[in-house]
């Protein structure tokens, strides 16, 4: 029987090299060599795996060149909206826009999903010096930014704009030393109370950065980009991770 083989794409490509006409061999990352008849290979396809993304430094931070998705995973494209989480969660199913049970509602003061709340779910270090914390749902070598680190994209060095890519809304940073970009689509929010909000004309995402009983984080519309400290935890937002 024909087979399929499927390679996923790491950081660190494996090579493929064809050293005669009736193997195929895959040397991987780890040293070992796995050979496979060509005769018994229909097709080959290559697929990326979603807890690997390309990083963009800009203004001394390396970004993620995707959004979070459900399941801490990255999105396929930059222009892809990804899931909203609610602040401090970990990725357990509540992220997911179609979610309709997991998703904890809360209209009442402190309007968390959670009590009592905890301002360390996401960073157990400090502005500084953030040290991932267990709830962060990034992948392995990758977390949730600071406000600090939020705060790099809208400094006077980074060039703001509002574009779209692929018919999709958000704005463009642009360092304006190197001229490395990227591109956060405007995915809106689920509001405390689980609605959907401003989605294609707003882009809301949450740092591991806290304001008394709320959250902060980037906020941006067609007319500016700048920061929100009055976000209600509850509230579902994206997430770009940068690299630990």
């Amino acid at each position: 029987m024909m087979k399929k083989l499927i390679l996923i794409l790491t950081v660190m490509s494996s090579a493929i090299s064809v050293l005669a006409q009736d193997r195929l061999y895959i040397y991987k990352n780890d040293g070992t060599v796995t050979p496979y008849a060509i005769s018994m290979i229909d097709s080959i396809s290559f697929t990326r795996k979603a807890d690997v993304a390309d990083y963009v430094l800009i203004n001394g931070v390396k970004w993620a060149t995707r959004n979070l998705d459900v399941g801490g995973g990255f999105v396929a494209n930059p222009e892809d909206y990804g899931a909203l989480y609610q602040w401090g969660r970990t990725a357990d199913g509540h992220e997911s826009r179609t979610s309709t049970t997991s998703f904890i509602a809360n209209n009442n003061y402190p309007y968390d999903w959670r009590s009592p709340q905890n301002d360390v779910l996401w960073n157990a270090g400090t502005e500084t010096a953030p040290v991932k914390a267990p709830n962060d749902p990034c992948p392995a070598g990758w977390r949730v930014p600071t406000i600090a680190e939020a705060a790099a994209l809208l400094a006077t060095e980074v060039a703001k704009e509002w574009t779209t890519q692929n018919g999709v809304n958000g704005y463009k940073f642009t360092d304006k030393t190197t001229g490395n970009s990227i591109f956060l689509p405007a995915g809106g929010y689920r509001e405390f109370d689980g609605v959907f909000k401003e989605v294609g004309s707003q882009g809301l995402y949450y740092t591991s950065s806290t304001n008394n009983y709320r959250a902060r984080s980037l906020i941006f519309y067609i007319e500016l980009a700048g920061f929100s400290y009055f976000i209600n935890r509850a509230q579902g937002l994206s997430l770009r991770p940068v690299v630990e």
